[in-house]
C-alpha cells in the first residue's frame, strides 16, 4: 500500500508511485507503544459502502513501523478504511480497480480470505465516486492477547528455567 504513496520516512529521498497524494510516516514514539505495531486491530470503513470490507467490525492482522495518516479533513476519496494504534491511519485505500491494505489479508483469518476472494472475482465499485464517506469512523480496539509460548530451556547450572519475550505483550 504505502508504495502507491508519494513517498515514505522509511526511505527518504525515493520517490513513491505518486498514485495516491501524501507521504507515508513513522508511528511516533510519543504514542508510547510498541513499534513495529504487532496486533490483530479492527478496521472500520471509512465510506458508506465499505467495499471491500466483509464483516461489520473485522479484526485484520497488521505487522508495520509506517503509516498513513488520516487526511486532514477525516475524509479522501481514495481511503477506504482506518484502523487505530494510538492514533487513527489509514490503513485500506483505492484508486480505480486497484485496492491496497496496510494490514496482511492472507494472515486475517476469515475475513483475510473473503477479502482476497471479493478482490480476485472483481467485486464492488471502481471509482472513488461510486461511494460518499461514512458517518463516522470508528475502529473497533484492538483485540486482547495471550501468549500462549514460554521459553524452556536450561540454565549455567543445568536447571530447566521459563522465561517470556518482554516485547509486543
Amino acid at each position: 500500500m504505502q508504495t502507491l504513496f508519494e513517498g515514505s520516512e522509511e526511505n527518504p529521498g525515493i520517490a513513491g508511485l505518486g498514485i495516491l497524494p501524501g507521504k507515508v510516516s513513522r508511528f511516533p514514539t510519543s504514542l508510547g507503544l510498541a513499534v513495529p505495531n504487532i496486533n490483530w486491530s479492527g478496521v472500520a470503513p471509512m465510506l458508506a459502502d465499505p467495499w471491500p470490507l466483509v464483516a461489520d467490525q473485522p479484526r485484520c492482522y497488521f505487522v508495520h513501523s509506517y503509516r498513513v495518516p488520516m487526511p486532514e479533513s477525516g475524509h479522501a476519496p481514495w481511503a477506504l478504511a482506518c484502523s487505530e494504534y494510538g492514533e487513527r491511519f489509514v490503513c485500506a485505500v483505492r484508486r480505480g480497480n486497484c485496492v491496497a491494505t496496510q494490514f496482511h489479508p492472507e494472515k486475517s483469518g476469515t475475513v483475510g480470505l473473503q477479502l482476497l476472494d471479493r478482490w480476485l472475482k472483481g467485486g464492488g465499485p471502481t471509482g472513488e465516486a461510486a461511494v460518499a464517506p461514512a458517518a463516522s469512523p470508528s475502529p473497533v480496539p484492538p483485540a486482547r492477547r495471550i501468549i500462549a509460548c514460554l521459553d524452556v530451556r536450561s540454565n549455567d547450572a543445568g536447571d530447566l528455567v521459563v522465561t517470556k519475550g518482554d516485547q509486543h505483550l
